[in-house]
């Protein structure tokens, strides 16, 4: 299991962008990016090292192995 910390990041830094003007600069879909950060997804690695690197974060800050 794959516990996503990608939410509460977004609500305390990015207050600036919304999410639909965030995935559209990640490319692609608000309907899977708003999956992603509810949790309901597990991005695949490409997506991951994206959002990661476009919130200025490593990406084990947003996703870790839950035990």
């Amino acid at each position: 299991m794959v516990k996503c910390n990608l939410k509460v990041l977004l609500i305390t830094e990015l207050n600036d962008i919304s999410q639909k003007e965030l995935a559209a600069e990640l490319g692609i879909y608000y309907n899977h990016f708003n999956r992603i950060v509810n949790g309901q997804v597990i991005p695949t690695l490409p997506i991951a090292l994206r959002i990661a690197k476009h919130i200025g974060k490593h990406v084990d800050e947003i996703w870790e192995l839950a035990p």
